[in-house]
């Protein structure tokens, strides 16, 4: 009886350490990554705003107040797994989540995902524009792994 026990434990234990990999395979641990791209100007300039966006046709805007964690739980009968909820305000492919930084020493722009182009807006201290559009960007993984990815930083220069 006592090796029947055994035998079933160590049954159990095959099977748990190899459902979360099954065949031999491996497991991503992270839903996903962010994207942070260091963003600076060709030339410093103090008290500018920065206004930027993920996507070829995104419309950069500020990040408002209560969009910092647009992350919504899905229900218990979905295994909670998180699920991005865009604010109905907020197109889904301009998910910036947070932008710190000033035009003298650049910025901090992290995204839900490493899109290939970002869009931005760039104006004065009295609301004047000095420039705007999209850009290419070249994101490098710096962590995680082939297999299942990991958080991506770029750096970009905007024109004044």
């Amino acid at each position: 009886m006592r090796a029947l026990r055994v035998l079933v434990i160590a049954a159990s234990a095959a099977v748990t350490l190899t459902a979360c990999a099954p065949f031999g395979g491996f497991a991503c641990t992270a839903v996903g990554y962010s994207a942070t791209a260091r963003v600076t100007l060709e030339e410093p300039v103090a008290g500018v705003t920065l206004e930027m966006c993920g996507g070829d046709a995104c419309e950069p805007r500020p990040v408002m107040a209560g969009e910092a964690a647009p992350l919504k739980w899905a229900s218990p009968t979905d295994l909670a797994i998180p699920t991005a909820t865009p604010s109905p305000a907020r197109p889904a492919d301009a998910e910036m989540i947070d932008l710190t930084g000033n035009g003298r020493r650049g910025w901090s722009a992290t995204f839900l995902d490493g899109r290939s182009t970002l869009g931005y807006r760039l104006t004065g201290a009295d609301g004047t524009l000095i420039s705007q559009g999209h850009l290419d960007v070249e994101w490098k993984r710096v962590g995680g792994s082939a297999e299942c990815g990991g958080p991506l930083e770029a750096d970009v220069e905007l024109p004044v």
